[in-house]
């Protein structure tokens, strides 16, 4: 291995990989490990449900959780994005770094690697914040029914004033699901959010209306049972508190809103029917 220093960040080469990996953790034996992969060292890595486009394994390393995550290239495009953009394991790092410098949570990007044809990330574990809806169904299993309410009330609003502020600050997240926001409770006050798979989160030059709106229906993909009309009622108006300048027009976004989700839900009802 040859190494670089690049900020906070070491350059290495391992294995036919351009590394780079937090000065923290560079260690030959974890970079090498990551390298191999799970191709090699198949005992150490277990497979994590992902999408179609990547592959997903935990991994401990000296007591502490990490997530490595393969990118599968889409389409012959993704050559030339890695040409212009960059690999998309450092649109991430680069994506992450964003979030955490305009005040939003992100799991450490540990390291990155490319060889050309495959593209990884690793990143610290965050497995003790579930995700929202898992985080949502494990509090109505657990508490009584008035708790419940008093509880996601507060969870509502503080999701709105996080997106809103997202937002506000002309920041975009490539695939605002559920499953993308993870829950911390660790603060008795408030509702703290992190964000993951960050790869296409971006900050817009100027605002922009669409990819909003695009965000808002993301999240209003849900089961009733999870988030009811009061609820989402209760993001709205914390979310228009952190964007006033959408006041004079809300309920045209509110109206918008609504018919991309409906066309979205009868979009997702076709596709599982055929």
């Amino acid at each position: 291995m040859t190494g670089g220093d690049t900020g906070d960040y070491i350059r290495r080469f391992c294995l036919g990989y351009q590394i780079r990996i937090l000065r923290k953790y560079n260690q030959e034996l974890l970079v090498k490990l990551v390298c191999e992969g799970p191709g090699r060292r198949e005992g150490l890595f277990t497979p994590v449900n992902s999408s179609e486009n990547s592959r997903v394994f935990y991994f401990e390393w000296q007591g502490k959780g990490f997530y490595l995550k393969q990118y599968l290239r889409r389409n012959w495009l993704e050559y030339l994005k890695e040409i212009f953009r960059g690999s998309r394991s450092e649109r991430t790092r680069k994506n992450h770094a964003m979030l955490a410098q305009y005040g939003f949570a992100a799991p450490c990007i540990v390291m990155t690697g490319w060889n050309g044809d495959i593209d990884f990330a690793v990143s610290e574990s965050i497995a003790s914040f579930l995700n929202l809806r898992r985080y949502v169904e494990k509090l109505g299993r657990e508490l009584p029914a008035a708790e419940f309410c008093h509880r996601k009330k507060q969870l509502t609003r503080d999701l709105g004033h996080t997106v809103g502020s997202l937002h506000q600050k002309r920041i975009s997240h490539g695939d605002l699901r559920w499953g993308n926001i993870h829950v911390d409770d660790t603060e008795e006050d408030r509702f703290r959010f992190w964000f993951i798979d960050n790869e296409r989160t971006i900050r817009h030059v100027f605002p922009a209306q669409r990819i909003r709106v695009k965000n808002l229906v993301q999240l209003n993909i849900i089961p009733h049972h999870l988030a009811s009309g009061r609820d989402c009622y209760r993001f709205f108006h914390a979310y228009l508190e952190e964007n006033p300048g959408d006041l004079s027009h809300k309920h045209q976004l509110s109206q918008k809103i609504i018919q991309k989700t409906r066309l979205r839900l009868q979009q997702k009802q076709k596709g599982t029917s055929r």
